[in-house]
């Protein structure tokens, strides 16, 4: 979702904030208790309940390419992204030596994602 969008000349800045948030499939489990517990089973961390935001700010710059009269427009953008993930019921494995099974940290994503392309339509 667009927060606000701004045009001057030949630029377009961008701003952006998404917030989500999901229950856990029924059959979904961060531990079961033991093998063969149900009939459907599965540990996997999208299945899990989970919230999450994205907060990101892009600009596009429109240009035009002297001597290529086919070109009907060309932009140069850039957008940056920071992604949060916060996991409810799904514990960080890869801790179980460090904190014992199903007392681990619950698991968090942070990501920071970059994007830079040039666009041309013809």
């Amino acid at each position: 979702m667009n927060v606000w969008r701004s045009r001057r000349r030949n630029w377009i800045l961008d701003g952006s904030f998404r917030y989500y948030t999901q229950t856990h499939a029924s059959f979904y489990s961060d531990l079961f208790p033991r093998a063969d517990y149900q009939n459907f089973m599965a540990r996997d961390r999208e299945l899990a309940a989970f919230h999450s935001f994205d907060v990101g700010i892009g600009a596009t710059y429109e240009f035009h390419v002297p001597r290529a009269p086919w070109i009907n427009r060309s932009t140069f953008n850039v957008k940056a992204d920071h992604l949060t993930i916060n996991y409810s019921d799904f514990r960080n494995a890869l801790l179980a030596g460090i904190y014992g099974a199903g007392n681990e940290p619950l698991y968090v994503l942070n990501a920071n994602i970059f994007q830079v392309f040039v666009s041309i339509w013809y």
